[in-house]
């Protein structure tokens, strides 16, 4: 097979932590593993990555496309493939380039119109766009009707594999009920009115234990939030973890619980984090908002709960307990479509597919 070279232009990428810094960095892993030449062009500086080139191109934020572009004239062969974390990252992309992949997450599409031309622009230079969800491939048809023919969609899951040495199936009658939360601490992931909820559930005799993974903006408020609920006992706050702890969490978790809505323009593109529970065979309860209900098929793989709603939410969280039969039967379900649908090798062989189709690899 020839290989042709390939650089990611990103504003996203380790050492910060997030879903898209996970996705970039996977997609670079990927693509070297699989012999192309790989060449990132990052924000920041990072002191541990793969088997490919690095650049970072810290300093002024304004001043960076360009001097990023810069680099790019000097150091990346123009007639290689690019991909772009986003529309922004297009002008950083010498004019004369013109394989351009760019990744499409979702909320960034919500006020287009207050940024149309920009956006415009930089689509008219893709190639393909991989869109995150269904929703988000409509968010741009309904703003940008012109590219509708470049747009497909990938699931971001490409860092997500099946998880080795799974979780034994618990003793329902001696098990206490382990509910995971594992995302970053914001108000729009639902957990405040997840709290309301399983303090309700609390007080009217239902037992079980509630994790919840990661750091954020609303963690403070959850957590007085949690105190003035009184259920410290219920509830552990165990802040940002890492992969041999959230495998743990995951292990001997029954339920996850991230009940996402759409806050102003921030909202779930798609939801990784429904994903990993998924591949350990753990239904979820997500969110109604944005591509959480692609990620969780409601009444088949998990819950679909209106966030905003704390009665939406308790319903949701009520049903899974008082069911065990049908909650199993959702986790099993999820692990299959996890393993035919949404495992990152799944993602990573329609993106090979996309380079493939922009530049005939034989």
């Amino acid at each position: 097979m020839t290989v042709y070279p390939i650089a990611l232009v990103t504003q996203t990428f380790p050492p910060k932590k997030g879903g898209m810094e996970a996705v970039m960095a996977s997609i670079a892993d990927h693509l070297s593993c699989a012999g192309f030449e790989v060449s990132v062009y990052a924000d920041k500086r990072c002191d541990s990555v793969g088997d490919y080139k690095f650049w970072s191109l810290e300093g002024l934020k304004w001043t960076r496309a360009r001097r990023k572009r810069s680099l790019i004239s000097k150091t990346f062969d123009q007639s290689g493939i690019f991909i772009c974390d986003s529309w922004k990252s297009v002008a950083a992309i010498p004019s004369q380039a013109t394989h351009i992949i760019v990744l499409a997450h979702g909320q960034e599409y919500l006020e287009a119109e207050k940024k149309y031309t920009r956006i415009r622009n930089a689509l008219e230079r893709a190639e393909s766009i991989v869109c995150s969800s269904t929703y988000t491939q409509k968010l741009i048809d309904n703003n940008f009707s012109e590219f509708t023919s470049k747009t497909q969609v990938i699931y971001p899951c490409y860092m997500v594999e099946s998880p080795k040495n799974l979780k034994q199936e618990a003793n329902e009658s001696s098990h206490l009920f382990s509910i995971v939360s594992i995302c970053r601490i914001e108000k729009r992931k639902g957990l405040r009115n997840s709290a309301i909820a399983l303090s309700r559930l609390l007080s009217t005799g239902y037992k079980f234990k509630w994790s919840i993974a990661g750091t954020g903006p609303d963690l403070e408020h959850l957590k007085a939030l949690i105190r003035s609920l009184e259920m410290d006992n219920a509830v552990s706050i165990l802040g940002r973890v890492n992969d041999y702890e959230k495998h743990s969490i995951l292990c001997s978790a029954d339920l996850f619980l991230m009940p996402s809505y759409q806050e102003g323009n921030s909202l779930e593109g798609f939801g990784i984090s429904y994903t990993e529970a998924a591949s350990y065979g753990i239904p979820a309860i997500a969110g109604i908002a944005g591509g959480a209900p692609e990620a969780v098929l409601d009444n088949q793989t998990g819950w679909c709960a209106d966030g905003a709603s704390v009665d939406s939410v308790l319903s949701a969280i009520k049903d899974s307990m008082d069911n065990p039969e049908k909650r199993l039967q959702f986790g099993k379900r999820a692990s299959m479509r996890f393993n035919n649908v949404l495992a990152g090798s799944k993602a990573f062989e329609k993106l090979l597919e996309t380079i493939k189709s922009i530049k005939e690899i034989k």
